[in-house]
């Protein structure tokens, strides 16, 4: 047996996990959670156990107690099945277990795909009552797949150390020095940047309970770009100046400070670097790729008029103009919105393509144009009660929507599928492989 069939003990008595009964249990595991979670009974109510697999017993402390469930921890794998439905493997990375960051590590990567396919399934007949075939997960790369990694920053005797949140106390940190779902690109900036910080004297801010928001970095590798921003700090102007002579040029193409009052410090082109910084992108570059394809080949009803709501900087809203005549981008972010009209232009679509810097809701308040295709891509909450209740009045042929969370999906799918819409598919992408999130797009057609 492999794969975390035991804990260290120095973990296992970690200030990291509050443990409320010290009697080892044992536990059977049935089934997963969708957030990965083993699910086993005890003295009547669910325990749920990270990093466990259905089919195997395990001995295991109570760390967290509710009314209608507990948490338990693993301390020890005593026994499995002889064919369990997911094959336990050896976790890569030294930070599983700690790290929050990763929940499926544990799970051979085939079988990955297959949970999340389930869970989604699960999830649509719970949440919308609906029994809906999941095609198999569309995937790329298993590991260094992330082109984005926002890390908090903390201070170990006298040293800035990268950090992640704790599994089970997110308050916590575990200090961290690589990561092995980051690009590759990230991954060899982490040392470098980590040493000239080193070199220099900085005001970090805590991160607590109070303090959410404490000091970190963003490392973004856009269009090969190294972009590099630092946040919730104070840096003298010479310590900037000094971070610059070793960083710029060299190492990173772009550096953003932190901006108390005063103007960000960048490299020859602020406005755009400062734009890659702030905008929203799809952390996998891959899968985002196949996942435009796959909704530029969608089979629509009609070519005249498409409505993308949630545009975003307009990726996919350029890739639907080759297919539609009139094409209307809406996209609340200021510098977002800049964005996909810079892309219009540059890519002479402005008689197609109009971008609007609103929010769904204001923009469909009076709306009185119709349009035969709605693509949606609201953030993760899903659509507001609002936008849910004004598409239909579109009478679009054909909804689009794509979602990282499942739940809040089936919500706003059967919501129109009360108006009279059917579902023609529903696709889901392992845009965040090792973890137990997945990006979805449905299609849906007026019957």
């Amino acid at each position: 047996m492999v794969g975390f069939t035991s804990f260290n003990p120095p973990y296992k008595n970690s200030i990291y996990v509050n443990f409320k009964d010290k009697t080892l249990h044992s536990f059977t595991i049935t089934a997963l959670t969708t957030q990965g979670e083993g699910i086993a009974r005890h003295e009547g109510k669910a325990v749920f156990i990270p990093y466990t697999l259905p089919g195997e017993e395990w001995e295991a402390q109570i760390i967290e107690t509710h009314k209608n469930f507990n948490r338990a921890f693993p301390i020890r794998l005593v026994s499995c099945t002889e064919n369990p439905s997911s094959k336990r493997i050896e976790p890569r990375c030294p930070h599983y277990g700690r790290c929050g960051g990763c929940q499926l590590q544990h799970v051979a990567y085939d079988d990955q795909l297959e949970l999340k396919r389930s869970w989604l399934q699960e999830t649509f007949k719970r949440i919308a009552h609906l029994d809906v075939d999941v095609r198999p997960l569309i995937y790329a790369d298993a590991w260094e797949y992330r082109n984005k990694m926002t890390i908090p920053l903390i201070e170990i005797d006298g040293k800035v150390r990268y950090a992640f949140h704790h599994a089970y106390s997110p308050a916590d940190f575990v200090a961290i020095k690589d990561c092995l779902i980051a690009r590759r690109e990230i991954r060899d900036l982490l040392s470098p940047v980590c040493d000239a910080l080193h070199r220099i004297s900085l005001g970090l801010m805590l991160h607590s309970v109070k303090n959410a928001h404490g000091s970190g970095i963003s490392f973004r590798i856009a269009n090969e770009r190294k972009t590099v921003q630092l946040y919730n700090m104070k840096i003298s102007p010479a310590n900037r100046r000094l971070l610059k002579e070793i960083l710029l040029g060299t190492v990173l193409d772009a550096l953003i400070f932190p901006d108390f009052g005063e103007s960000k410090e960048t490299n020859h082109s602020s406005a755009s670097t400062r734009s890659e910084s702030d905008i929203f992108l799809q952390v996998n570059d891959s899968v985002c790729a196949l996942l435009y394809d796959y909704v530029e080949n969608l089979p629509f009803l009609g070519n005249e008029s498409l409505l993308d709501g949630y545009c975003g900087v307009g990726l996919l809203t350029r890739k639907l103009a080759r297919r539609f005549e009139r094409v209307h981008g809406v996209e609340s972010n200021r510098l977002s919105a800049q964005n996909a009209e810079i892309g219009v232009q540059n890519n002479e679509l402005g008689e197609k393509v109009t971008i609007y810097q609103q929010t769904m809701e204001h923009y469909l308040r009076d709306r009185k144009e119709i349009y035969q295709t709605v693509i949606l891509n609201p953030p993760r909450s899903g659509l507001s009660k609002q936008v849910r209740s004004r598409i239909p009045s579109l009478k679009a042929n054909d909804i689009v929507m794509i979602s990282c969370h499942p739940a809040a999906l089936a919500r706003d799918a059967a919501a129109f599928v009360d108006e009279g819409y059917q579902i023609e598919s529903l696709q889901p992408f392992d845009m965040f492989p090792q973890t137990h999130h997945l990006e979805t797009v449905i299609h849906l057609r007026k019957k």
